[in-house]
């Protein structure tokens, strides 16, 4: 099995490895159906209208919204740490490290469209769970996530620390999480996480063609889809990292239909081995790049650099490097130092800052 990573900027990434593992497009908003809010007691008596007085909407004084951004990798929730194994208290202690070091989780979908609403000097970060396995998501009778599982233990870091807003994105094959397959996948999205598409059969992509490659993404897009009704995937996570060269089965990856079932993909999530670049860089690509995420011991000295880990350790010699929330929807904001390494897209919404404005919390 193999993994497909990018070359990235020396200055924002670190160096690229090749791990294997199981495992710019318009932005797309998901369109979930979400219940109606109460409707608001309404006065027999009109109010007097009046015009509304603009308010000024001044740029950020700090932030650095070019830095990178970690999205996590994991995929079985175990007793035993391995390596594609994370124990509950392994993902409790991950949660608590990201809790500590003022991050802010957002879905793949999030990060992808550059839509991370995120309070100033925060740091974004995606969680990503692979293949809905069983262990993802266990419940009692009454519907309840059991503890070891990680939507228990993501459920229960979100009771314990309420500042925190917990969320991740689930990259799902056909009938996932063991049981109960379509009734979970409606909570998850009830609950405010995301489904992604990660294949119907859990296929090597870069060994299909064409029509090989659109009969596994659009069989499973039409079963999520079918599953929670108004819900359109746009996250697709690529099983073994492989992604065509093929210019023509690229397309069909990220923008194709099937029986009727079309899509429309922000990315390709690969199975290793960076921090990601941010979505209004110059060198940000359809191809993500996730950081593995397992105990340290389990892999070689050479490898360790790149898990959760040794990124952690590369945070605390330079958090700078990290993407910092200006706090503002409008603009984005970054060291002018780096202003040559925004995306020409975003121009129009560029706050360059002087570098010693430019702070990570």
């Amino acid at each position: 099995m193999k993994a497909s990573i990018p070359v990235l900027c020396a200055t924002l990434m670190l160096a690229p490895v090749v791990l294997s593992g199981c495992g710019a497009v318009a932005p797309t908003t998901l369109n979930v159906v979400k219940p109606s809010a109460p409707k608001a007691h309404r006065s027999a008596v009109k109010p007097k209208e009046t015009v509304p007085t603009a308010v000024p909407d001044p740029k950020p004084t700090s932030g650095n919204e070019l830095g990178v951004v970690p999205i996590l990798e994991y995929h079985n929730i175990g007793p035993t740490e391995g390596r594609w194994q994370r124990t509950p208290q392994g993902l409790t202690a991950d949660l608590t490290w990201l809790y500590e070091h003022n991050f802010a989780l957002v879905t793949m979908q999030q990060y992808e469209s550059g839509d991370m609403n995120i309070p100033s000097g925060k740091h974004p970060a995606v969680l990503t769970f692979d293949d809905g396995d069983y262990s993802q998501f266990q419940w009692t009778s009454a519907h309840i996530p059991t503890p070891t599982s990680a939507v228990g233990v993501l459920e229960a870091f979100a009771a314990a620390h309420p500042d925190f807003h917990v969320t991740a994105t689930f990259f799902l094959n056909a009938n996932p999480f063991g049981s109960d397959s379509v009734a979970k996948m409606q909570w998850l999205v009830a609950h405010g996480f995301e489904l992604g598409n990660h294949t119907y059969t859990h296929a090597n992509i870069d060994s299909l063609n064409v029509q090989g490659i659109e009969k596994e993404i659009g069989e499973e897009e039409a079963y999520i889809e079918h599953a929670v009704p108004g819900y359109v995937p746009v996250s697709f996570a690529l099983p073994y990292g492989g992604l065509p060269q093929d210019a023509a089965e690229r397309t069909a990856v990220l923008d194709g239909t099937y029986q009727g079932t079309s899509w429309r993909f922000l990315g390709a999530a690969l199975v290793g081995a960076n921090p990601a670049a941010s979505p209004f860089s110059r060198i940000f690509s359809i191809s993500v790049p996730r950081i593995q995420v397992c105990d340290p011991s389990l892999v070689a000295a050479s490898t360790r650099y790149y898990i959760l880990s040794g990124y952690e350790s590369e945070f605390a010699k330079d958090p700078a490097m990290l993407y910092t929330s200006s706090g503002s929807a409008k603009w984005i904001s970054f060291p002018a130092a780096n202003a040559d390494q925004l995306n020409p897209a975003y121009s129009a919404r560029a706050d360059a800052l002087p570098s010693a404005a430019v702070k990570a919390k």
